[in-house]
């Protein structure tokens, strides 16, 4: 299973880049993004990634991590002349959640999704992501209403989102990733999605007067074609 991390700003890198993994102790997989700027945390096990953004920007090349006995995630970044620190053992004031743990869409199909973003009391605000685990973004588009969020001492707020698939995504199974990004964080929810064949079309159905018209005279000429062809065989048979 591929599991997508963010698409950084274009005029800042294409992509994110992923280079060093480590793996803690519980099962979660620690990252460095080299092209988005960030170090990150993924467990796949409860469908969560956080992606804690380096505050020297807006390109610090973050390469390499280590995880230190006390949990915390030390990290160099190679064009700044630093070495920094995730305070792993700190938690997360952030969650987005969604019931759904499967989608499946027929390539150029919709489906629809309930978000919920919710904060340990605490001031936030910022916009809805997604990503995709593709190397064009135009094979899934996710629209949220409302685009943004603000909790200010709400313990939750909630969302609608539409994902659309373009019909050229070709059929298989991906994970879908939809975030929120307050700016420091971006917190994930990973959606398991199945992309179908698209259902092929079998038949034109139509009320307009003119295409009706257009097809029965098609029709009517296809059948007085073949009647003429037969009658043509029997003279000839005939002479015979």
């Amino acid at each position: 299973m591929l599991y997508p991390t963010h698409f950084p700003p274009p005029e800042v890198y294409p992509i994110s880049l992923v280079n060093d993994v480590a793996v803690d102790n519980q099962g979660g997989v620690w990252f460095t993004e080299h092209g988005g700027n960030s170090i990150s945390y993924l467990y796949p096990g409860a469908r969560r990634m956080v992606e804690y953004a380096i505050p020297t920007g807006p390109l610090s090349t973050a390469l390499w991590l280590a995880l230190a006995p006390n949990g915390n995630v030390w990290f160099t970044e190679w064009s700044s002349n630093k070495i920094g620190v995730v305070h792993a053992n700190l938690p997360i004031p952030l969650t987005l959640s969604t019931p759904n743990d499967y989608l499946t869409i027929p390539a150029g199909g919709q489906a629809n999704m309930a978000l919920e973003l919710s904060s340990q009391a605490l001031e936030w605000s910022g916009e809805y992501v997604y990503s995709w685990p593709s190397y064009n973004p135009g094979d899934v588009n996710v629209t949220f209403s409302p685009a943004q969020a603000s909790l200010n001492g709400e313990t939750s707020v909630q969302s609608q989102t539409v994902v659309t698939v373009s019909p050229h995504t070709l059929p298989g199974e991906y994970v879908l990733g939809v975030g929120f990004d307050a700016g420091s964080i971006r917190v994930w929810d990973m959606v398991q999605t199945q992309v179908t064949a698209q259902t092929p079309t079998t038949a034109l159905i139509t009320s307009d007067p003119l295409v009706l018209v257009g097809t029965a005279g098609i029709i009517a000429f296809a059948a007085l074609m073949i009647m003429w062809r037969r009658g043509v065989r029997r003279n000839k048979a005939a002479r015979k």
